[in-house]
């Protein structure tokens, strides 16, 4: 054991590997904190009280205003904007109606990220326009209008309505991370599953083969080719879990050590039914397919749901899938 280690000590490019495996994901994590998603916008084709309303909610709720349909599209396809609320013509006889089905038009693209958060956020703006003809409806004429609306803006104004923090079940206020932690898993999973067929078991492999001259194939494997791996996948294990101490995911840590012990039991059986070239080209394509089909940067199942179906069978994705 000793002298695969010091073996193991100088090699340098799966040394490389383990010390990527800590930048990177480290790096990654702190990156998606400073990746911000570009803001909504909208673009208003009805006209009077209710619509300046509305209008004016949505610039408090921080949508963008774009003075017609073209220049709402523009802004989308230039990623500019992440999707836009396009604002009916007939939105205040809806209202008044109560018929609000097709007032608005969610304006969307391949590229946008959070299409549903768009929605809610639309439905709480709209509700502080809609809500007063609501409750005059159910009063049956026991109050007039004028009353009911003064009575919601001052509601309104005095902040007594509704508003929404994020917290844990504790009560303690807490801050969106999903892309943060989906940045650090991409990275993490794909470096901890490059380490482990290329960096751990293929060396393995390829010393056993080696010393089958004066062994056994399966005494090379016993003797050799196992405890190297063995060893490799301890080092890479300990660097995981450092990883995420260092970037505050210390929650991960028996999620990712299970992932690499798979990543490796998946690597020994790879390299054994794999040339070498082979198992280089695989592993290349794996990695390339879960940067685009793992939910690392968007998640490509909501526009095609097949690709969900596909992206099981990659290795990565077991840090998605693994449920503790």
């Amino acid at each position: 054991m000793s002298f695969a280690f010091k073996r193991i000590l100088r090699d340098t490019p799966f040394i490389i590997l383990l010390a990527a495996i800590l930048v990177i994901s480290v790096l990654a994590y702190k990156a998606g904190e400073s990746i911000k998603t570009p803001p909504y916008g909208y673009t208003c084709e009805a006209s009077g009280e209710d619509a300046e309303r509305l209008c004016e909610e949505f610039d408090a709720a921080g949508f963008v205003r774009c003075e017609s349909l073209e220049e709402l599209r523009n802004e989308i396809g230039a990623a500019h904007l992440d999707c836009g609320i396009i604002i009916d013509e007939s939105f205040t006889e809806r209202v008044k109606s109560g018929e609000l089905e097709g007032a608005l038009t969610l304006v969307t693209s391949p590229e946008t990220l959070l299409p549903e958060l768009c929605r809610l956020q639309t439905v709480s703006v709209i509700t502080a326009i809609y809500a007063p003809h609501v409750t005059y409806d159910s009063m049956n004429g026991h109050a007039d209008y004028d009353t009911v609306r003064k009575t919601y803006d001052e509601m309104l104004s005095e902040g007594a309505l509704f508003t929404f923090d994020l917290a844990d079940s504790d009560g303690i206020m807490t801050v969106d991370h999903t892309r943060s932690i989906n940045l650090f898993k991409g990275s993490l999973a794909i470096l901890i599953f490059i380490s482990a067929w290329i960096g751990c078991c293929r060396p393995a492999y390829i010393h056993a083969c080696d010393m089958k001259k004066r062994l056994t194939f399966r005494g090379a494997c016993a003797h050799v080719m196992l405890p190297e791996i063995l060893i490799r996948v301890l080092m890479i294990m300990a660097i995981a879990a450092l990883t995420c101490i260092l970037a505050g995911q210390s929650v991960l840590i028996p999620v990712t050590l299970i992932y690499a012990i798979i990543a490796a039991v998946t690597g020994i059986i790879a390299v054994m039914i794999l040339p070498d070239s082979w198992l280089i080209i695989v592993t290349v394509f794996v990695m390339i397919l879960s940067l685009g089909l793992c939910p690392i940067f968007t998640d490509l199942a909501e526009l095609i749901p097949v690709l969900g179906s596909i992206r099981k069978v990659l290795i990565p994705y077991l840090m998605w899938g693994i449920v503790l």
